[in-house]
């Protein structure tokens, strides 16, 4: 079976449907997780910022999940070993450290299905490579709290009412606090309070305190300057012009040329 095949194999049976006989949620689910996500950054010389080494990167890991794996377990629902299989296959694979233009995408997956129905308590977890919930097929765990359905696609337009709203704000708009009424985004130059308040082609630069506006600041393209961002923070620079699924980081602050999909977000 070529490669190409194998993969899509793979990914279909992440894919499939929930079993209502599947095992609960495993004890290593964020051990395993976490040894190839890890790995993976290390492995591809991604020199993540904060993390000295694999050890480091697993707590940030455990910090992060343990929690959520203990509620999801207690909320029950069918896990589907398959899912986690496929993503740990792709972050042990070379596709991780690959060109994303050449290379396989991350095999994203349901790992966790539940039954709790509409209006009922709930658990979910959600990384870069799958999400899992306690709620039923057709459902999502709102807030990490509540059951309810996917939103339909309604969405509001300047000038309505919008904090605590169940529709967002029409494309090229945000959510003003400060009015609590759907906005028109900033351009480049203009004070922001708010990451959401720029247009697509700025960010919201020097956001750091509650109390002090930033400035929507142009973003960069590979090679050009990204001063004041984070290191690994693609906010500043702009994605692939060509492919916007591509995203390109603030690293050394210049912003990167294509990277590994094993050094995009981590968590």
């Amino acid at each position: 079976m070529s490669r190409p095949t194998a993969l899509f194999v793979a990914l279909l049976a992440a894919c499939a449907p929930h079993d209502a006989d599947a095992p609960s949620v495993p004890d290593d689910l964020v051990d395993r997780y976490a040894a190839a996500r890890c790995g993976a950054m290390f492995r591809c010389d991604c020199d993540p910022a904060g993390w000295i080494d694999l050890a480091m990167c697993t707590s940030a890991m455990h910090a992060q999940y343990d929690a959520r794996v203990a509620a999801l377990r207690e909320h029950g629902g069918g896990y589907d070993a398959a899912c986690l299989a496929a993503v740990v296959e792709y972050w042990d694979s070379p596709d991780a450290c690959a060109d994303p233009i050449d290379a396989a995408g991350v095999p994203y997956c349901a790992l966790v299905q539940g039954e709790q129905g509409e209006g009922e308590a709930c658990a979910s977890m959600s990384t870069t490579s799958f999400s899992a919930s306690s709620c039923a097929a057709g459902l999502h765990c709102r807030g990490g709290e509540i059951c309810e359905p996917p939103a339909p696609g309604i969405e509001l337009a300047q000038g309505e009412p919008c904090i605590g709203a169940a529709y967002p704000c029409t494309d090229g708009s945000y959510c003003d606090a400060a009015t609590d009424r759907c906005a028109l985004r900033l351009g480049a130059g203009e004070a922001c309070d708010a990451a959401a308040a720029c247009d697509a082609q700025t960010w919201c630069a020097g956001l750091e305190a509650p109390e002090i506006a930033g400035t929507c600041t142009p973003r960069g393209d590979p090679g050009e300057a990204c001063t004041g961002a984070p290191s690994w923070d693609a906010r500043a620079c702009a994605p692939e012009a060509d492919d916007p699924t591509i995203a390109h980081y603030c690293v050394g602050m210049t912003c990167s040329d294509r990277v590994p999909a094993a050094c995009g977000p981590w968590l």
